[in-house]
């Protein structure tokens, strides 16, 4: 089964091609909340750890699409684990779990 589940996602993402992915308002308002919020934490940090919060700002919106992406399994239809997204737009919940996701790295 997770060999199969595997392929199957593999193949529909490497057919993808280019896909642009927009932030809702609501997702963009916590970005730039936690931008704010790292960039402050990076000032007061030694230099190892403000390198650190400096790339999370960096990976954030990645692991956000990322997120997104793997988030539609439940859409997927009978006999199938892996649906693309029907919207292209990420959701407040999406960043606030990537968000959560990064602090935990931090």
């Amino acid at each position: 089964m997770y060999k199969t589940a595997w392929y199957e996602m593999t193949d529909k993402l490497s057919a993808i091609g280019d896909m642009k992915l927009l932030l809702s308002t609501e997702a963009k308002v916590l970005l730039t909340e936690f931008n704010k919020e790292t960039a402050k934490k990076e000032r007061d940090a030694d230099p190892w750890v403000a390198s650190i919060l400096s790339k999370i700002r960096i990976q954030i919106e990645k692991w956000c699409a990322i997120t997104h992406i793997l988030s539609c399994g439940e859409s997927a239809g009978a006999g199938q684990y892996f649906a693309l997204p029907a919207s292209m737009i990420i959701s407040e919940e999406e960043m606030r779990y990537s968000i959560e996701c990064m602090r935990y790295f931090e």
